[in-house]
């Protein structure tokens, strides 16, 4: 019988995912992602699911900075699983919880619940499902786990309170992985998505210009994530999911002209598989103001002495400015706004993508060089308002006097903290 292997035990989401992207092949649990990967690299399994993003804790880090370049693997689907997390224990008394475990995910979905009722918590377990195996081998009622109504079953605990995530819709994204680089062949009436990664050289304006691509032959980008390598941090890598088939000429094209201003031999196709979308029921988005305040009292600079919002520009005085901003249905969309700066002369440093809890609209959070009064930051500013056809899609988050990091030694790190804002 042919085998899937996932990152967990049996009750694990990973495990749920197994079932809907494989549904007929045995499902083998695995300790670590590393082991779950090398299961499927050394032919122990022949598919794994893997857990890469999720709706309110974002980025799977563990995967996308450790094995997205260097598995050599191919993803070959996707599907969007529902996370309805669950206080489980021995009993049923929420009033005797002190201590909750978990995976570190799980406990980042929930921090309201936690809040709410003072338990400290403890990601030490490597999933949800695991953290419910040790709860019902501890006999401690002053502990418990946040995990699915299937571990609670599985291991005999009763389910204190159910749907405690900051956001009911709660979703997690998996990537089917396989050897095998097989390209599904395009058919009428299915969407599909590729996505890849890349290097840039290390020169000023090589983002606009290697995005620029995307823009001119109009294929949309739906994701795009910066991350610094963990063992060297010198130059920043980019993850990108684009909304067509990798066989497609016009991508080809804009793939071609991405590679001119990219490293050498670092654009690298992850796969190409049908795009899906998670079955969400309408709810009310946040505002970008609501985001944007969320987005400001979260600590996400790269410098604890910044002083926030200063009132006049100085020219002496070295300034970054973060963008929040969502973009149109459109194809290029978001390449064109990202187009917008280097013409100004103004030098782009963070880009990160996020989507809110219901994954119907993606924001993108750009942090640039100087005061958004400054007239070339102005001007930019007015011509990404024309990219994305309205200024009411757009909201300045702050700006920031700072250190100018061009006289540090160690670079400036990615900003993986923003996706913590929607769980505040």
């Amino acid at each position: 019988m042919a085998k899937t292997s996932y990152q967990g035990t049996i009750g694990a989401y990973s495990e749920r995912a197994c079932e809907i992207l494989a549904p007929e092949h045995e499902a083998i649990g695995y300790q670590t992602f590393d082991q779950t990967f090398e299961a499927l690299i050394n032919r122990e399994t022949d598919l794994a699911v893997i857990p890469v993003e999720n709706s309110i804790g974002g980025p799977v880090e563990r995967v996308f900075k450790d094995w997205l370049r260097k598995s050599n693997l191919w993803v070959s689907g996707e599907h969007y699983l529902p996370v309805e997390l669950c206080l489980v224990a021995t009993h049923n008394d929420v009033s005797k919880i002190k201590k909750v475990y978990s995976h570190e995910h799980a406990i980042k979905q929930c921090h309201g619940f936690l809040n709410k009722y003072g338990m400290e918590s403890d990601a030490k377990y490597g999933d949800t499902a695991a953290s419910a195996s040790a709860i019902a081998d501890m006999m401690d009622p002053s502990c418990a786990a946040i995990a699915s109504h299937a571990a609670a079953q599985e291991y005999g605990l009763r389910v204190i309170e159910s749907n405690i995530q900051d956001y009911k819709n709660n979703y997690t994204r998996f990537w089917l992985y396989s050897t095998v680089g097989s390209v599904p062949l395009p058919e009428k009436g299915k969407k599909f998505k590729t996505s890849f990664i890349f290097k840039l050289k290390h020169a000023p304006g090589t983002l606009y210009e290697a995005l620029g691509g995307f823009a001119d032959m109009g294929i949309n980008l739906t994701k795009i994530e910066s991350f610094f390598d963990p063992h060297t941090q010198t130059t920043p890598e980019f993850w990108i999911d684009s909304e067509e088939h990798l066989n497609n000429e016009n991508f080809r094209k804009a793939l071609e002209k991405l590679r001119e201003f990219s490293e050498e031999d670092t654009v690298q196709i992850l796969g190409c598989y049908e795009c899906t979308k998670p079955d969400v029921p309408n709810a009310p988005e946040r505002s970008l103001a609501q985001i944007a305040q969320s987005i400001r009292n979260t600590q996400c600079d790269f410098h604890e002495a910044a002083i926030i919002n200063p009132k006049i520009s100085d020219p002496s005085k070295y300034y970054r400015t973060r963008l929040l901003f969502n973009t149109p249905h459109t194809a290029g969309s978001l390449a064109k706004a990202l187009s917008c700066f280097k013409p100004n002369g103004v030098e782009l440093t963070l880009i990160e993508s996020f989507t809110g809890p219901d994954f119907r609209i993606p924001h993108f959070l750009v942090e640039f060089e100087g005061h958004k009064d400054d007239i070339n930051c102005h001007n930019a500013l007015n011509d990404i308002a024309q990219a994305i056809e309205s200024k009411d899609h757009m909201k300045v988050v702050d700006v920031r006097e700072t250190i100018d990091p061009h006289q540090l030694i160690t670079p400036t790190p990615s900003v993986s903290t923003i996706r913590g804002a929607l769980t505040r």
